[in-house]
């Protein structure tokens, strides 16, 4: 899972000096297989394994219980986990599956030949699934004079199938006399019958259309399903704010949120969070009459996954109003071990709603819409949704989520020439990535860089997201949640844009316009440069 490989053994010990790690291997090992080390102070340790060491000696391969020694790039601790990632017999069998031009997997061939002097041989095959293929000589069977037909020689012929998915299973010759023919069209029939019984298979094997009749049946069904069943909110849409520490979180209450996001991807440039820091942003929240929500990462390996499931199961889980993630295998267990309701991040891309129903029989009990839904496509699903909707109307959106680090590689130790690539949970990583960063691109537009704290790179849209003006509209949609994204900000910037969206929103609509446009002048100075609408006006689909 979350292709971390195979565990083949821990770390017994580490030699600074020589940069060798002692492993006690529960698995066989070779060189050319890949490594990876989960290192207990978080992170990880990758490579290939290119020299090993047993009893000093070098080998090429080492067996399971043997304690060999391995070059390792970063540090790691006893008791560390090691998993192969590569298996390099493995690749080389499976690249001989597609390079070797003969098939591995053969079926076997029931073959009946019958002869008779005056006749054309004929050719039957049969496969275990009763498909058949037949075909005859052109010329006739003649009497031998030297080298009749026998078992043994037509066992030989006809087992020389070359690159088809079979092989002679069983022989039934039914020779009558000393017969013969010429072994050019002997071959000839074996293919002809061959091909024939392959046309068969794929014939037989095809699925059955779906009669058109039925097919507009089903599809009538599927878009005849209620869907009444929300409808426009009776009341404003809730102002929910995602940040990613306890300074931000007191900013939104004392803003005037009426839900936190708490958590999320704990950015490196952010305090670590710990289960104190839930339990205090669950008693401010709750002091201050506001909704607390838990949000976890997108992306979780299993031992985060693990440790984020302890966490719900914990006392600390009493104090969560619900639980939002973008992560399906996180939904799947939270609802079998807790009873928090739970929200579906934007990364799940609920587009329409077939999306939405699958997510409630999930037991999804509200959902964010895609953010790549143009106004109007909210417009039109919101109201029919089977469980609340959540929209994003401020911050910037991730573009893009990598293993690979830039800052890292580009900025650690001993890489100013760029040629050393780190990646998650490199132990020789300087820590760069605690600082601001970010990519410019040709035109010289910067899209932040952010990294969290198993290392991955998350990198933004250089524009922040606006609809502070666009309000009325959003809220005329029918969503009961809309969301200023903020996991990434300081508590200044979400008390003075949480300040502005719901001055904005407490606003009269005759005074709106007005008063949203000061507001939006206001938030400039949080996003150099400029603001984006993103696919609310400028959908990515029809």
């Amino acid at each position: 899972p979350n292709n971390r490989g195979v565990r083949i053994g821990r770390i017994k010990g580490f030699n600074r000096q020589s940069q060798l790690a002692e492993v006690i291997l529960e698995s066989p090992l070779r060189v050319g297989d890949g490594i990876e080390v989960w290192v207990s102070d978080g992170g990880r340790a990758v490579g290939k394994v290119n020299r090993i060491l047993l009893k000093g000696k070098p080998v090429e391969r080492a067996p399971a219980k043997a304690v060999v020694q391995l070059a390792i790039n970063g540090r790691v601790f006893p008791g560390d986990r090691v998993f192969k990632t590569h298996d390099a017999d493995l690749m080389e069998m499976a690249r001989a599956s597609f390079t070797s031009p003969k098939e591995l997997k053969k079926i076997p061939l029931a073959i009946t030949v019958e002869a008779k002097a005056g006749e054309p041989l004929r050719l039957q095959v049969m496969d275990s699934e009763g498909y058949t293929g037949e075909a005859t000589t052109k010329s006739l069977a003649a009497e031998a004079v030297h080298r009749p037909l026998t078992a043994a020689y037509l066992e030989k012929q006809l087992d020389r199938m070359g690159n088809t998915p079979f092989k002679l299973g069983s022989l039934a010759c039914r020779l009558e006399g000393q017969v013969m023919v010429p072994v050019s069209e002997l071959n000839e029939a074996r293919r002809e019958a061959l091909a024939q019984l392959e046309a068969r298979r794929a014939a037989g094997h095809k699925p059955p259309a779906v009669p058109e009749e039925i097919f507009n049946q089903r599809l009538s069904q599927a878009l005849s399903k209620d869907k009444t069943t929300a409808g426009i909110p009776a009341t404003p849409p809730v102002l929910s704010v995602a940040v990613g520490d306890l300074a931000s979180l007191r900013a939104a209450v004392k803003a005037g949120a009426g839900e936190v996001q708490f958590g999320g991807e704990q950015f490196r440039s952010k305090p670590r969070l710990n289960s104190k820091d839930i339990l205090s942003g669950s008693d401010i929240c709750r002091q201050a009459g506001v909704r607390f929500i838990l949000t976890s990462p997108r992306i979780m390996h299993e031992q985060e996954l693990a440790d984020f499931c302890r966490l719900l199961e914990s006392p600390l889980a009493e104090g969560l109003d619900g639980l939002l993630t973008g992560n399906l295998g996180l939904i799947k267990v939270a609802r079998e071990i807790t009873g928090i309701p739970v929200f579906a991040d934007f990364s799940i891309h609920v587009f329409n709603h077939a999306a939405a129903d699958f997510l409630q029989l999930f037991g999804v009990k509200r959902l964010t819409l895609s953010p790549e839904l143009t106004l109007e496509q909210v417009r039109r699903l919101a109201p029919l949704l089977p469980v609340p909707a959540e929209a994003i109307v401020h911050g910037a959106l991730p573009l893009m989520v990598s293993a690979y680090c830039a800052p890292g590689s580009l900025l650690g130790p001993g890489t100013n020439s760029g040629s050393e690539t780190l990646h998650a949970g490199d132990r020789s990583c300087a820590g760069s990535c605690r600082r601001a960063y970010g990519l410019k691109d040709r035109k010289g537009v910067v899209f932040p860089v952010e990294t969290d704290r198993s290392c991955r790179m998350h990198i933004f849209n250089s524009r922040d997201l606006c609809m502070i003006d666009d309000l009325s509209a959003i809220t005329g949609a029918g969503v009961a949640v809309v969301r200023i994204e903020a996991g990434r900000q300081s508590a200044e910037y979400v008390s003075d844009v949480v300040r502005a969206y719901h001055t904005a929103l407490g606003t009269p609509e005759r005074q709106r316009e007005e008063t949203t446009s000061r507001l939006k002048d206001s938030l400039l100075k949080y996003s150099e440069a400029g603001f984006t609408k993103g696919h609310y006006y400028r959908g990515v689909i029809n």
